[in-house]
């Protein structure tokens, strides 16, 4: 399936999960970079849908927050001004919990491992 929009680099090792009618896609590897940006793809239907994200780093602790609006077939980028956000990295275990998003783990382009959970808090209107 093509998409439009704010459509990611190539990549492999990035971090995927099924959210309602999105795909929401975390950091990456290309060979010799990281990377550490999030993007979400709709794969409903023709309908828009509001989106809006809490970054915690460990227990949930809010960071920062994040609104955005994207048509279906479409790739936004998760783009955050202010606060703290996850290091580029890698091969990282998700799994979504409910809302919530964990990331665990992963590398980084100079080969560190992390040992860090990150939740990210999704909520998506139509």
């Amino acid at each position: 399936m093509e998409g439009t929009g704010d459509v990611p680099s190539p990549r492999g090792s990035t971090s995927l999960v099924a959210f309602g009618p999105f795909l929401i896609m975390f950091g990456g590897f290309n060979g010799s970079v990281c990377f550490n940006d999030l993007f979400v793809f709709h794969i409903g239907t023709n309908r828009i849908a509001r989106w809006s994200v809490a970054v915690a780093l460990g227990l949930l602790h809010t960071l920062t927050n994040v609104v955005g609006c994207t048509e279906s077939r479409q790739w936004k980028k998760w783009s955050v001004a202010t606060g703290e956000w996850p290091t580029a990295r890698a091969a990282i275990a998700a799994s979504m919990i409910g809302n919530r998003i964990c990331f665990f783990g992963g590398f980084s382009s100079d080969n560190n491992d992390f040992a860090e959970l990150v939740v990210l808090e999704v909520a998506i209107s139509d």
